[in-house]
């Protein structure tokens, strides 16, 4: 029997045992009425073969879990990402959306009130913007100039 067996079929072999036994000791005047097979041990070594079994079936389950639960985060990961740069998408389309109907109520305001071309008026609001935008760079002190290779906070 392999071992597993063994351990499954303790009684049968009890049993086995006990006719055995019976049938030698009779002829002495010894009557056998019941033998027990309460433990068996095997090899210290079939032992030890076992043990490295149980351990690497134990490993081996520990890290497929490990690796789904990476999978998992992974793939939840890329999922929020998506998700975030679709929204970010919308917030753009939505923000040029105003830009331009922005411009298009002043386009209209201004034609209205001055009477001047769309197209001098697109490049007055355009030249605003840039002059707005040296404003701010002047008034942040955050700005930098180049002079000879050199860096020179403004």
């Amino acid at each position: 029997m392999e071992l597993d067996q063994a351990y499954e079929n303790k009684d049968s072999m009890a049993e086995s045992l006990s006719v055995a036994l019976s049938a030698a000791m009779n002829k002495y005047g010894i009557l056998i009425r019941k033998c027990l097979i309460t433990d068996l041990q095997p090899d210290q070594k079939v032992m030890n073969a076992m043990n490295e079994i149980n351990t690497s079936k134990r490993q081996r389950a520990a890290a497929q879990h490990k690796a789904e639960g990476d999978k998992i985060l992974i793939v939840k990961n890329a999922e929020a990402d998506m998700e975030s740069q679709h929204l970010s998408g919308q917030g753009i389309a939505r923000m040029r959306k105003a830009i331009t109907e922005g411009c298009k109520e002043s386009i209209n305001e201004m034609d209205e009130a001055v009477g001047l071309k769309p197209a001098d008026i697109v490049h007055m609001m355009l030249v605003t913007q840039y002059l707005d935008t040296l404003k701010d760079f002047a008034n942040d002190g955050q700005g930098a100039v180049m002079i000879e290779n050199k860096a020179v906070n403004v």
